[in-house]
This record gives structure tokens, C-alpha cells and sequence, in this order.
């Protein structure tokens, strides 16, 4: 399990999360992920499908094996002004989760993410509140 757990933290990895991040993403807790990327625990199905949902390649995860010749796009190639707003997109909603003890699906939450990651565009990171705001409604 060992080998499969190093898979899954290099999919994360490469997906650009953070093990705290991810775990929230998929309704885990920190310790949980870091039991599964440590081999000493395993996902269930509905973690892979939600984490396949978000871009993981579940079946390198699983065997080690790429599901296609095509290169797999990695996070560090989106330009650092584009990750950057979606890190605060990211944080802002996570934030506001937070404020209001709310928890949200992974599909929900990358909706949110989407939503957020608009009004930063258009309105710049001072728009950061108004995103927690949203969030809280």
C-alpha cells in the first residue's frame, strides 16, 4: 500500500493541493489524508471518484500505470498570477465555510471555486470579502 499512497500524494501534488487543501475538498480530515499517502490506511471508492473528479488519475494511483500517452497538465505550468488567484479563490471559499460551520461537496465547492475565481477577476483580491460573504449566505 505504500507504493499506491506515494501515487496518491504525487497526484496531489501535481494537482497543486495542499494535503489539508485536498482533504477538506474531498470531506476528510488532514490526519486522514496524510494515513492514506502514508499507506497506512486505504481510500474508499468515494474518495477516488471525488478525487478523480478534481483531475487525479485514479488508475496511476491504483497501478502505477498512466490511463494515456497524453501528458497529464501540471499545476505549475498555469501562469503564477492565474494560481495564485485560484489559491485565494480557494482559501476565500474555505474561509467561508469555516466562518459558518458549513461543509460543502466536492462538486459544490468547485462551483463555488468557479464563482469565486470569476469575481477575482473582475474584481481583483480586494473582492476577497465579498467572496467569504457569498459563501456565508
Amino acid at each position: 500500500m505504500a507504493a499506491k499512497g506515494a501515487r496518491l500524494r504525487e497526484e496531489r501534488e501535481r494537482l497543486g493541493f495542499s494535503q489539508a487543501v485536498l482533504a477538506t475538498n474531498l470531506g476528510q480530515s488532514r490526519d486522514s489524508q496524510g494515513r492514506y499517502e502514508s499507506g497506512k490506511r486505504s481510500p474508499d471508492w468515494d474518495y477516488l471518484d471525488s478525487f478523480a473528479q478534481l483531475g487525479a488519475d485514479v488508475l496511476y494511483i491504483l497501478t502505477g500505470e498512466r490511463r494515456s500517452s497524453v501528458p497529464l497538465p501540471e499545476a505549475n505550468q498555469l501562469p503564477p498570477r492565474l494560481r495564485e488567484r485560484l489559491s485565494v479563490a480557494i482559501s476565500s471559499i474555505e474561509a467561508g465555510l469555516e466562518a459558518v460551520g458549513r461543509t460543502a461537496s466536492p462538486k459544490v465547492k468547485s462551483e463555488l471555486v468557479m464563482a469565486a475565481y470569476d469575481i477575482l477577476s473582475r474584481d481583483g483580491e480586494a473582492a476577497t470579502a465579498q467572496i467569504i460573504c457569498l459563501v456565508k449566505a
